[in-house]
Parts: structure tokens; sequence; C-alpha cells
């Protein structure tokens, strides 16, 4: 499993109420994946994703939602570090404003800072890894095109993020996307992850419609094109045979801003699940409802 970076600017936006957790403190990897050379064994304080990749190159980067424990853990952590690092900040404020006034009015191109206040400060907090791509190279079973993975992961609400290769971000999801519950103690079956290059044409019905984009968009960095294709009935390999399986339940997710990526894109349509209008906002297909951006 590959970390990537804190997502912080979901913290709220995305939260669901939910009953306060401790957040672990330098917790091992939140997603593990399972390759299949040993008995399956179900810890009953851990979930498990089930999904199949279907499409050469890009594997699906997942986030998990943090609980209301960990975003107040993370503020507080923020402050702190903040506090400690005013004085200097302070100082060094000052330090500009005094050149730029020792220069008289002539041009310099010395930024001054901005005054320093806890809403701007920039800070990574390092005890929450929650946003995570997946190694395809260790899958429960593969196949020409398509491999079988089952991930370990820590329970909670989670969101199709986007698409990478190893620990590179290629593409967010950041224009619409889906997500769901995964419960301790369960195996949910998260149907299949449809990815391809967007710039052409594919004749994957799942990404139809979000493929053969023309050469506009194959720029240095290739853009991927992503949908998933939920599991209509719990589908288990026989590495699972007996085990608890759970279709996911799906949920449309609107808008969000995400971290530096190379390519900013949407999930393409689920059934039943997600949709867009002629202007591109998220629709939720179970309430025929627009989706509220988070941001």
């Amino acid at each position: 499993m590959k970390r990537l970076t804190m997502l912080l600017s979901l913290f709220v936006a995305l939260a669901i109420p939910a009953v306060a957790q401790a957040a672990d403190a330098k917790a091992p990897d939140e997603l593990v994946e399972i390759d299949g050379k040993k008995p399956v064994v179900i810890k009953p304080d851990r979930a498990y994703l089930l999904f199949r990749v279907k499409g050469k190159w890009f594997a699906p980067v997942f986030m998990r939602v943090p609980t209301e424990a960990e975003v107040a853990a993370y503020y507080a952590a923020k402050k702190a570090a903040f506090d400690k690092a005013l004085p200097d900040l302070k100082k060094a404020r000052d330090a500009a404003l005094a050149k730029q006034a020792a220069a008289k009015g002539t041009k310099s191109d010395d930024e001054v800072p901005p005054e320093p206040s806890l809403e701007t400060f920039d800070y990574h907090h390092p005890d929450v890894q929650n946003l995570q791509s997946i190694n395809l190279g260790k899958a429960l079973e593969k196949g020409k095109d398509e491999k079988l993975m089952l991930i370990e992961a820590v329970p909670g609400s989670y969101v199709i993020y986007g698409a990478g290769n190893q620990n590179a971000m290629l593409a967010c999801m950041c224009l619409g996307s889906v997500g769901f519950e995964a419960k301790a103690g369960e195996v949910t079956d998260l149907g299949a992850v449809h990815v391809a290059i967007a710039w052409q044409a594919s004749d994957d019905p799942v990404l139809a419609g979000e493929t053969g984009l023309g050469a506009s968009v194959n720029g240095h960095w290739v853009m991927p094109a992503m949908g998933v294709a939920p599991a209509t009935a719990p589908s288990a390999p026989a590495a699972l045979a007996g085990k608890p399986v759970v279709t996911a339940s799906w949920r449309a997710i609107g808008k969000f801003v995400g971290p530096p990526v190379f390519n900013v894109n949407r999930l393409a349509p689920v059934a039943g699940v997600l949709s867009y209008d002629a202007r591109g906002r998220v629709i939720d297909v179970k309430s025929g409802e627009p989706v509220a951006d988070n941001y």
C-alpha cells in the first residue's frame, strides 16, 4: 500500500455524524493488500474491501473520511504547531516589512509574508494517513486485464478519490465520485473498478462516455478515466468461502477540492447512484436531487 498525503479539505465537508473514536497515532497502513498466498483470516476489528480492477496501468485511490476524534486531534495539533511557530513567523514578517520600508518606495522582489493566522498556517499532520493508493501487484487473483483485490482496511466511510500508479496521484475524481461504508468484521464487495486512458476511445461500456476525449487531454501526464460497476449480489472467490460478504451501498459524492494532482476528472456515471446534469452538477440518482459541493 502506498501512502499519499493526509486530506484536510474534506474533513468537515464529507464527515458524517458518527460516534467519536480514538485516533491511533502512528498507526500501521490503513489499507493492506492480501495476496491470497495464505488462508484469509477476517479480523473482527478490521474491514475488508473486495473488488475487481478492469484495465491496465491505473489503480484506484481510496480516501477514508476522518472520524470526529481525528478531526479534533488535527485541529489541536495544528494549533499547538502554530503557537510554537508564531514568534518566528512574526519575526520574519517584521524583517520583511523593515526591508520594504528601507527601500523607500523602490521596487523590491521580496514578498512580505501575510499576517500570521491559524487559518492560513501551513501544517502537515503526520498521525493519520487516510489517502492511499492500491498496489495492483499484490492481488488475490490475477488475469490478463483484470485483477481481483482484497484489501484489509480501517473500518469507516470511504470515497473513491481518484486514480494513481504506485505512489503517484494521476487524477482525482474531484468533479464527482461515489462513497461507501466498510464495517468491521465484514467483506464489502464493491463490484468492479474500470480504468482506461481518457483520450483514447474505449469499448468498455462503463467508460464509453468518459473516454475518446481526443488529443487535447493527451498531455505530459496521462489522464485516467474511471468508473464503477456495483456488485448486484455478493460474489466471493474460493478464498472467501464461508466468510461474511456484503454488497456495498454506494452514495453520490459532490465536487471537492483535492491536494495538488496532475489531472482533475470525474467518475463515470454509476447506474442507480451517480449522474450529472447538463451543467456538470453531481446528481444523486436515488433522490434525483443535486449533491452539495464539498468546498
